[in-house]
Parts: structure tokens; C-alpha cells; sequence
């Protein structure tokens, strides 16, 4: 796929070289992408270029799969995992564990798969096009989830994301839905279900004329070979299988050119079948063995069954009806029944997983929430234990209380009484280190501890004034005319945890003593 138009910020110095290796991989080339995936990756590191690094790792993950090294794929996935497990954004996640769903799908691990896909799923989200990666990772899940026959919700996430991309990416979306439909075409054939084929063929059609409009005077070569060989896949089965033939036959060469990639099974399996309707015996098994062949190498179910399917009615062509023939082709039938069948319960087990991730991800949410104040953002009580439980060696506080507080709800009201509180709030977030906790200790207080904070440092008292001056010092006419706050800090350190907070509150109260607007230190 094309790159999708997006904010400069998500890529990184190297972009342009993940541009190359991801082109590898698009135009059929998965050894040379992996080969460039590799050695970006190391220039990458080497120069802390940290976006691109996960661009190689993606795009090597995704051609080592495609090469047949599902072991090694799974190891880039992982490694994809684990640099981005604290991201604040999901999308860089998602794409990871979607990469080791495919890379295990080979082993049968179909429970752990819909497990990872449905755990992709809740960290997508509902794509809304301002975030490249998000609508990325909504495209390599409806791949994922075709990987699974469920093609319905395939098709579904692709044209949620359809119109969210810029005209550039539009080929890249419409080759990756003919994909999904020519395998759920040909699964439904499979079935004996011609008219649930014949709805999904014709909008296959359509799609694929689209992108022969679109890719008319474009260099790439792939998203229009996909439109030709779907359109002869559209042609075979509206019963024209001289016409499918020739269509397919006239991009031949580049349909070998891209063996083993989507397209080429795509325009072997419309060859074979119209090779095999028009009687060419011969000709017709010896693509039908070689679609078999790749695709039970490649994992692709749909085309290795549909192969089995016309080796059974070319042995009758060939060698005539016989009664074992008939029992073969009704339990060959039967079981491709119970498999389609299974996708049903495929997706509401995958559906169940979604409801157990979205739980989770609740949960976590609301545990989140449990250690912030609703009005501020900033910690609450819980969250100032949890930091002093945890914390090691000496630390440093500040207590911060408003002065005069209830006068300012009295005389301005208790909106702006809010206001005044976020904006000390955010004015803390700013005077903190990373690591540091600001939280709200209730009413008009506030606490700020720092870890670590050795036990002979000069600077508390000093950064305590600092803060003084600096609220003193905030346009407070601007939140409400004639308005004018300050604040009276109490300053503590100590080794012992246990008596932190009362050290800080003997210390505010000796600074409202002495006049409120200053700040006093106490060391223990």
C-alpha cells in the first residue's frame, strides 16, 4: 500500500529508506524488503532514529511471513511489541500483535489467534484519519482477520477506512478488498452457494474497474495487475471462461513475476478453472498442482481447497464417473460445510475476546482514574500513598495551600474558585520534574513530591520560593478582573515517609503565620 497522507511528526529521518523497503514488499519482492528491513533497522538504532527502526521491523516482519520464516517473523513482531509497549498511542501495538497472530496462525494456534486479533481490534479503535498509524493498523486487521475466512468484517474494516485516506492510498485500499473477495467468492463457489458468489463477484468487478480508472496513468504496476486478474476472476465466473483466459493470459508474465503473492493465486486459480472448463486437461493440472503447492506452502486454505476441488472434476474429465468419486465429492463437500460453518463461532469467540479486552482496558481506565482528581487532572490522596509506599531513600515535599481561598468563592464565585485551582494545578505540572507527582491533598491543597531528593540539597527552600513567586506572578486578571491569588507552601524532607505529611503541614501552617505569600522549610 501507498503511504497515507499524515502529520510529518510519526515518521522519522530515515523515512524515505522504509519507503523503499515497504515498496519492496508491495511490488513483490519479500526477500529484498526483508534483506533492507534488516540493515534499516541496524542503521536505524545506530542513529536513534526510533520511528523508523519500528517502520523496518513492521515491514521485515511482514515479508519474513510472506517468505515462509514464521519463527523469525514472530521474533520482529515481539521486538516490534516490546519497544512500543509504553507508547501513550495503541496503533504501533496493535500492528505488533496482529503480526504475531499471522505469524502463529501457521502452527493451528487458531484460539491464540483470535485472542490476538480481538486484543488488536479494541487497540485500533474506530479509525478517524488523523493518525497514519491508527488507519494502518485498521488495514493489516482486516488482512488479519481474512487470514481467519472472516471475510465479512474484512471487508468491513477496509471500507470503514476507505474513506479516511487521501486519493494517492485509494489503489492500495481497493487491492487489498479484491483480495478479501476473491477468496470469499471462492469460498462460497467452494460451498455450492452460486448466489451469495455471484453478489460478492459483482461488487468484486466493480472494485476492480474502479482501480483500472484510478491506476490508468500511474508507474505502479501492482494495484492495476490485481484489477486485470480480479476482473478475470469476475469474467470466469460469469461463465466466460475463453474471455477469462485471455484476460489472464495477457499479464502472464507479471502474474509469474509475483509468484506467491496474493494476485498470483488470484490469476493461477482463473487460469487453471478455465483451462480445466474449455478442456485443456494437461494444461489445466499442471497450474492446478502448482496453485496447490504454493498455497498449502502459504497458508492460503481457500485456493489449496479450491485446487483439491478441480483435480476431482478433472479425474472424472479424464477417467470418468465412478461411484467413489461421487462419495469423495460429497464428504469433500460436507466437511467444507462444517468449516464454513465454524466461522460463526470463529467470530463470536473472537467476539467474546473483544468484550474481555474492552473490560480490561476499562479497568484499567477506571484504576486510572481512581488516583486523579476529577477537577484538576493532577493526583489525588491514593496517588501521594502509592508514590510514598514506593518511594526509596530521601524525599523532598512541597504543601501548598491557597490563600484566602473561601474569599475568592465568596467574592468571585465558585467557577472561578475552579478555575483558580486548575490553573495552580497546571502551573505545578510545569514546575515539576519527570518522575515527580503532583496531586491535589483536597479543598484549596496541594502537594508536590520529588524522588529522589538527597538529604543535604540546598535547593527545596529555593524552589519553594520559586513557586511562590511564579503564582504570585500569573495573569490572574485574566481569569476574572481584580482577581489576585497567592499561595503559602510548606517545605520538608525526610528519609521517613511516615512522617512526611505532618512535617509539611506543621511547615504551611508556620508560613500562613508568618503572613501567608512565603514559604518555610522544615529538614528532619
Amino acid at each position: 500500500m501507498e503511504r497515507l497522507p499524515v502529520r510529518v511528526g510519526e515518521f522519522g529521518v530515515l523515512d524515505a529508506l522504509t519507503d523503499v523497503a515497504h515498496a519492496e514488499f508491495a511490488n513483490g519482492d519479500p526477500r529484498r524488503a526483508a534483506e533492507l528491513a534488516a540493515a534499516g533497522v541496524a542503521v536505524a538504532d545506530a542513529m536513534g532514529d526510533t520511528a523508523s527502526a519500528r517502520y523496518f521491523l513492521f515491514t521485515g516482519g511482514r515479508a519474513l511471513f510472506a517468505l515462509g520464516h514464521p519463527d523469525v517473523a514472530l521474533q520482529w513482531a515481539e521486538e516490534l511489541e516490546r519497544r512500543t509497549v509504553d507508547d501513550d498511542e495503541p496503533y504501533w501495538r496493535a500492528k505488533a500483535v496482529i503480526l504475531r497472530a499471522l505469524s502463529i496462525r501457521r502452527e493451528g494456534r487458531y484460539h491464540e489467534v483470535l485472542e490476538l486479533i480481538a486484543k488488536a481490534w479494541v487497540l485500533v479503535g474506530t479509525p478517524d484519519g488523523t493518525r497514519y498509524n491508527q488507519v494502518s493498523a485498521a488495514v493489516l486487521l482486516s488482512e488479519a482477520l481474512r487470514t481467519v475466512e472472516l471475510y465479512e468484517q474484512a471487508d468491513a474494516v477496509m471500507w470503514q477506512v476507505a474513506p479516511l485516506i487521501g486519493h494517492g492510498a485509494v489503489p492500495g485500499v481497493l487491492v487489498e478488498g479484491l483480495r478479501t473477495l476473491s477468496e470469499w467468492a471462492a469460498g462460497l463457489q467452494l460451498l455450492g452457494r452460486p448466489e451469495g458468489a455471484h453478489r460478492v463477484v459483482e461488487t468484486m468487478a466493480s472494485r476492480a474497474l474502479l482501480l483500472l480508472r484510478l491506476t490508468e496513468h500511474t508507474q505502479d504496476s501492482g494495484p492495476r495487475l490485481f484489477a486485470h486478474v480480479g476482473l478475470a476472476y469476475a469474467e470466469l465466473s460469469a461463465g466466460e471462461p475463453e474471455m477469462a483466459l485471455r484476460h489472464v493470459e495477457s499479464v502472464q508474465a507479471e502474474v509469474e513475476q509475483r509468484r506467491g503473492r496474493p494476485e498470483w493465486f488470484v490469476g493461477t486459480a482463473t487460469r487453471a478453472v478455465a483451462l480445466l472448463e474449455l478442456g485443456r486437461l494437461d494444461e489445466a493440472e499442471h497450474h492446478l498442482r502448482a496453485l496447490r503447492s504454493a498455497a498449502e506452502t502459504g497458508l492460503r486454505d481457500v485456493w489449496s481447497t479450491m485446487a483439491d476441488d478441480a483435480l476431482l472434476t478433472l479425474a472424472v474429465r479424464r477417467h470418468g464417473d465412478h461411484p467413489a468419486l461421487e462419495h469423495a465429492s460429497r464428504m469433500f463437500r460436507r466437511a467444507q460445510e462444517l468449516l464454513w460453518a465454524e466461522r460463526s463461532e470463529r467470530f463470536a469467540a473472537m467476539l467474546a475476546q473483544v468484550q474481555i479486552h474492552e473490560l480490561q482496558v476499562e479497568s484499567r481506565r477506571v484504576a486510572e482514574l481512581s488516583v486523579l482528581d476529577g477537577l484538576t487532572g493532577v493526583g489525588n490522596r491514593r496517588a501521594i500513598q502509592g508514590f510514598l509506599d514506593h518511594a526509596q531513600g530521601s524525599v523532598g515535599a512541597l504543601f501548598i495551600d491557597v490563600d484566602n481561598f473561601k474569599e475568592v468563592n465568596d467574592t468571585f464565585s465558585y467557577l472561578v474558585g475552579d478555575e483558580v485551582l486548575v490553573r495552580i494545578a497546571d502551573e505545578l505540572r510545569a514546575f515539576v520534574r519527570p518522575g515527580d507527582l503532583v496531586a491535589r491533598y483536597g479543598g484549596d491543597e496541594f502537594v508536590v513530591l520529588f524522588d529522589p531528593w538527597p538529604a543535604d540539597s540546598p535547593d527545596l527552600d529555593a524552589r519553594a520560593a520559586e513557586l511562590v513567586a511564579r503564582v504570585r506572578g500569573l495573569a490572574w486578571d485574566q481569569v476574572h478582573p481584580g482577581l489576585h491569588v497567592t499561595i503559602s507552601v510548606g517545605a520538608a524532607i525526610t528519609a521517613d515517609s511516615a512522617t512526611l505529611l505532618g512535617e509539611l503541614s506543621h511547615a504551611v501552617l508556620d508560613a500562613k503565620r508568618a503572613g501567608r505569600d512565603t514559604r518555610v522549610t522544615r529538614r528532619s
